[in-house]
């Protein structure tokens, strides 16, 4: 199984309960050094 080699996992400033739980998880899953961020716009990074 790969790891996963992420930065930046992003949700949408509206996101329902459910999508930031999922951004949550997944930057959990993909390590320490992962941020979480609320942004309006696409980043560089994993958009949930």
């Amino acid at each position: 199984m790969t790891s996963l080699s992420l930065r930046a996992v992003f949700h949408s400033p509206n996101a329902s309960p459910g999508e930031i739980t999922a951004a949550q998880e997944l930057a959990r899953i993909a390590g320490p050094n992962v941020t979480l961020t609320s942004s309006a716009a696409p980043g560089r990074g994993v958009n949930v």
